[in-house]
């Protein structure tokens, strides 16, 4: 096991313990770094610095988190808090109105180089942002319309969950070989699954707009948007309710290092002992921990990808 991480103009080659949070269903990826008692780090070390942590074994490092200290503890060990370019978006606020724009023109206001994918065209009259940040205001986009809103790399996206265009990265796992453990994934059948989703839009002469989809009786998950249509309203339900109501495995397994899978990629699951519920899934969040107990990654499962939905 090796690990390399950059402090603004500092570098370390040896930490006591990394630990990275990364999901595209939250505003942000986080990461804690613990290090061992180094006279003055305190003081050499501050909230917005530049992070890059990379990991990995002998040669072979891989970066797995780039953004800004948060902050420092005041204890020993030194714990720093790190967050990613959504830090940046934390320092700045905005005061805005518009008479008439869309959400596509808000976003780009907000950070001009996102990259928008499948942004349901949705006008907004009027409009106004006033004195909050930037992160702020995009979370307020995220919890009213529903997007995924996360940075791949130094670049935001916003759009629906995995609508990054191109294929994403698949890497393999087998039960019985390069799974460290997998105590925590239960395979259910989609019949067995009973899940309501409400989709409410509320217009703005504070009229609303419903479409329900999946069971009747159902666990309830209520969505609400902000002036769709009833087409887009659907959009967003059935789009949710393929989140989650389908046959395959739910939860999270253990796995080593490498591969250095990320959230939004896909996970190619093998098992001998049951090879009928093979299939590929999309990940939804990857947790990383490294220190005395090894290098390891928390995959947690989000719905079945591409053909294999349709597998028993």
């Amino acid at each position: 096991m090796r690990s390399h991480i950059i402090l603004g103009d500092y570098e370390l080659d040896r930490v006591s313990r990394v630990n990275i949070d990364a999901s595209w269903q939250t505003l942000g990826d986080t990461a804690s770094i613990e290090v061992p008692n180094i006279d003055g780090l305190d003081q050499k070390v501050k909230a917005g610095d530049e992070v890059v942590i990379s990991l990995g074994y002998d040669d072979l490092l891989v970066e797995e988190f780039r953004g800004k200290v948060a902050r420092l503890s005041a204890s020993y060990p030194i714990r720093i808090e790190c967050e990613d370019a959504m830090w940046d978006l934390k320092q700045t606020s905005i005061t805005k109105t518009w008479k008439s724009t869309t959400l596509g023109d808000v976003l780009s206001e907000l950070v001009p180089d996102a990259l928008l994918r499948d942004v349901p065209s949705i006008e907004l009259k009027p409009f106004r942002l006033d004195r909050i940040t930037k992160y702020e205001a995009l979370q307020v986009i995220k919890d009213q319309f529903g997007l995924a809103i996360y940075f791949v790399g130094p670049q935001l996206y916003a759009g629906l969950p995995y609508g990054i265009e191109g294929e994403p990265n698949v890497n393999l796992y087998h039960m019985q070989k390069n799974v460290a453990s997998g105590n925590n994934l239960e395979y259910r059948r989609a019949d067995d699954v009973r899940v309501k989703v409400e989709a409410i839009s509320v217009r703005p002469d504070n009229s609303r707009l419903t479409f329900e989809a999946g069971d009747a009786d159902g666990e309830q998950h209520t969505l609400h948007f902000f002036d769709l249509s009833m087409d887009e309203l659907k959009q967003q339900a059935e789009e949710k309710l393929k989140l989650l109501k389908f046959d395959g495995y739910k939860g999270s397994f253990l796995a080593f290092g490498f591969p250095n899978t990320a959230h939004s990629s896909i996970v190619d699951l093998q098992d001998a002992k049951y090879p009928t519920r093979a299939g590929q899934y999309y990940v939804d969040r990857v947790v990383v921990m490294y220190g005395p107990s090894g290098y390891r990654r928390e995959v947690h499962l989000g719905r079945r990808a591409g053909n294999s939905e349709q597998q028993p």
